[in-house]
């Protein structure tokens, strides 16, 4: 069963060519990794002078595309927390859990703990996701469910 979704797109057109402007759309959807129809519409539409969304008819994702989706959401979240720090990734982090510096210790072992915890959460929400007890969140909510990174400097 395919789902219907309105989708809104923030794009500049700087051609009137509504092949281009097709391709641009399509392009976007492609980098989704996500099959997709595009229905065709009358520019009009888009730009809401009949108040009529762009519709996109998108299959129901499957249980290996919503893991994936989450999980590569939660990696990025926890790489740019640690780029904060001047880290690479989460990965490179926590590989100064005991060193010699102090500094680089205390937040290694912050990392590591919050990376326990944020993964704890992520495959709670995706059990529930998958057992159909919630609705698969964005990636507004799927962050505002994550715990904060607490790093402790005594």
């Amino acid at each position: 069963m395919a789902y219907k979704y309105n989708v809104m797109i923030n794009a500049v057109i700087t051609d009137e060519d509504s092949i281009s402007a097709q391709k641009s759309i399509e392009q976007a959807f492609k980098t989704l990794g996500t099959p997709y129809v595009l229905k065709t519409i009358n520019l009009d539409q888009v730009f809401g002078y009949d108040e009529k969304p762009l519709e996109v008819n998108l299959p129901a994702q499957t249980p290996e595309q919503i893991i994936q989706r989450l999980t590569i959401e939660v990696q990025k979240v926890m790489d740019e927390e640690a780029k904060k720090l001047n880290y690479d990734s989460i990965f490179t982090a926590i590989t100064y859990e005991n060193d010699t510096n102090p500094k680089f210790a205390a937040e290694a072992k912050a990392f590591k703990e919050w990376r326990s915890q944020i993964w704890t959460t992520c495959y709670a929400v995706l059990d529930e996701v998958l057992s159909g007890k919630r609705d698969i969140p964005t990636h507004e909510e799927l962050i505002a469910l994550l715990p904060e990174l607490v790093i402790s400097y005594d």
